[in-house]
C-alpha cells in the first residue's frame, strides 16, 4: 500500500463542434439536381478548414525562464537545470534532498500524468519520492481499517502543495510546454496531445469518491486491500487520494481546481 503522493497539476484543451440542420417546409421543396439548366454549374460553398484551437495559456506570449530572461528552451535531455530553477521557484522549501526527484523531472511528470488512470504507477520513475514510514492499520472487533494516523505521513507533501503559487505554475507550464509535449510523444502516443491527457488526469482525480470514514480493509495475502470492491477497482491515482485521508485529498482537489482555472481562463 506504499504509494507515491499525487499532487500533480493538470489542464484542458477544449474543442467546439457546431451542427447545422436545414429544414424545408412541405410547400417549398428543393429543386432536384435534374432541374438545373443544362451546362450550368451549381455553385458549391467551400468552407475553409477551421484551425485547431490551442489553449489560451499557450496562445499568449511565450514566458521567460525562471530567472526572468528570454533564453531559448534547452533540449529535453538537457533540461534539468531549467526545470530545477522552476522547481526552486515553485517549491522554495524543498531542498536538494527533499520531496522532488530533480533529474528528468519533465519526463517523470509526463509519465505520471499518463499513468494516473492506470491500476499501477511506475514508482521508480515518479517526480516525487515515496511517502516515508509504514502504512498504518487499526482494528476494531476483528475488522481492519485505515488508521487516521496514517494520514500524517502525507503532511510534508500537503504543506508543499499548499504553498505553490498557481499563477507562477501557469507561467512555468506555458514556458515548458514544448518539452512536455516532446516527452509525451516519446511515450509512443501517436498524435496525442499532452493538453488533453492533462485535463483527463485532473478530471479523473477530481472524480475520486469520498467514502465514509474509517475505510475498511482486508488482507487476503501480505498487502492490505480496500474491502469495498468498487474502491479496490479504482485507479492508482484515485486510491492514493483515498489513502492520504479526506482532509488531505480535499486540499489536493482544491489546488487542482485552482490550477485548472489558471490554465483555462
Amino acid at each position: 500500500m506504499k504509494k507515491t503522493v499525487l499532487f500533480t497539476l493538470l489542464f484542458l484543451l477544449t474543442g467546439l463542434a457546431v451542427t447545422l440542420y436545414l429544414r424545408y417546409p412541405e410547400s417549398l421543396k428543393p429543386k432536384a439536381a435534374s432541374e438545373a439548366p443544362t451546362g450550368q454549374r451549381i455553385p458549391v460553398e467551400v468552407l475553409e478548414p477551421v484551425p485547431e484551437r490551442r489553449p489560451a495559456i499557450l496562445q499568449r506570449e511565450v514566458p521567460t525562464s525562471a530567472d526572468g530572461t528570454r533564453q531559448p528552451l534547452p533540449p529535453l535531455d538537457s533540461a534539468d537545470e531549467e526545470t530545477g530553477a522552476w522547481a526552486s521557484v515553485l517549491f522554495p522549501e524543498d531542498g536538494g534532498d527533499g520531496i522532488l526527484t530533480r533529474d528528468h523531472l519533465i519526463q517523470r511528470f509526463v509519465l505520471l500524468v499518463h499513468s494516473l488512470a492506470e491500476h499501477k504507477l511506475p514508482l521508480d520513475k515518479m517526480p516525487v519520492k515515496p511517502v516515508g514510514g509504514p502504512f498504518q492499520v487499526m482494528t476494531d472487533n476483528g475488522r481492519a481499517f485505515i488508521d487516521p494516523q496514517n494520514y500524517n505521513r502525507y503532511a510534508p507533501y500537503i504543506r508543499l502543495l499548499e504553498r505553490i503559487p498557481m499563477e507562477t505554475a501557469g507561467r512555468a507550464y506555458a514556458r515548458l510546454y514544448p518539452l512536455f509535449q516532446q516527452a509525451y510523444d516519446e511515450l509512443g502516443v501517436v498524435g496525442g496531445q499532452f493538453h488533453q491527457r492533462l485535463l483527463e488526469g485532473i478530471d479523473h482525480l477530481l472524480s475520486t469518491p469520498e467514502p465514509r470514514q474509517p475505510v475498511p480493509l482486508i488482507q487476503p495475502h501480505v498487502l492490505y486491500r480496500f474491502a469495498d470492491p468498487d474502491l479496490e477497482n479504482l485507479s492508482a491515482g484515485q486510491k492514493t487520494l483515498l489513502r492520504m485521508g479526506p482532509e488531505n485529498a480535499a486540499v489536493v482537489k482544491n489546488k487542482l481546481r485552482e490550477f485548472r482555472k489558471v490554465l483555462t481562463r
